[in-house]
């Protein structure tokens, strides 16, 4: 008969499992949701069981480019963990993010890249160009980059609008609508 300690291991090594196999099928769908998946199973059981899938496709990506708090850190969570696809999809509904709340999502890009806003806002759009074109989400950035209050943000504002004018040039050069 396993003694008591064996027992606990294996209820617990069990219960993991069990709870990383639900992760693709979940109801999952809040951000809290998400980080509560990411503390139990961690960020790269969590990226391998729903890469590509209704969770990431309906909650997290979706999640990460409202550009909400809790969203950004589900963002930098996973990012930690991720590479290849992922990593480029996350990266991506962050840029797209940042047309939401530039102000809020320029240093959690930072942190997650080791940038600066200059070079964040310097953009090329190897990946893809935004939906709406260059120039409306160009212009969104630069909208909400006018509610910069604190020396902080008014920094962040003035290094990014720098990256934004160099991002026209690129994309008038290369022909990105």
């Amino acid at each position: 008969m396993p003694n008591l300690r064996t027992l606990i291991i294996v209820l617990a090594v069990n219960s993991a499992s069990v709870h990383a196999g639900e992760l693709a099928t979940s109801k999952v769908g809040t951000a809290e949701e998400v980080m509560s998946l990411i503390d139990s199973a961690g960020a790269r059981e969590v990226i391998r069981k729903n890469y590509d899938r209704r969770l990431w496709l309906t909650a997290i990506i979706p999640g990460i480019e409202s550009a909400k708090p809790e969203w950004l850190e589900v963002a930098v969570k996973l990012r930690s963990a991720s590479d290849a696809a992922a990593a480029e999809d996350l990266g991506s509904a962050l840029f797209r993010a940042i047309a939401v709340d530039p102000l809020r999502v320029i240093p959690v890009i930072d942190r997650i890249y080791e940038s600066q806003p200059l070079a964040t806002c310097n953009m090329t759009f190897e990946a893809e160009a935004p939906k709406e074109g260059v120039s409306k989400y160009i212009a969104k950035i630069r909208r909400g980059l006018q509610s910069a209050k604190s020396p902080e943000e008014r920094r962040i504002a003035a290094e990014c609008a720098k990256g934004l004018d160099a991002t026209v040039k690129y994309a008038k050069i290369h022909g990105i609508k």
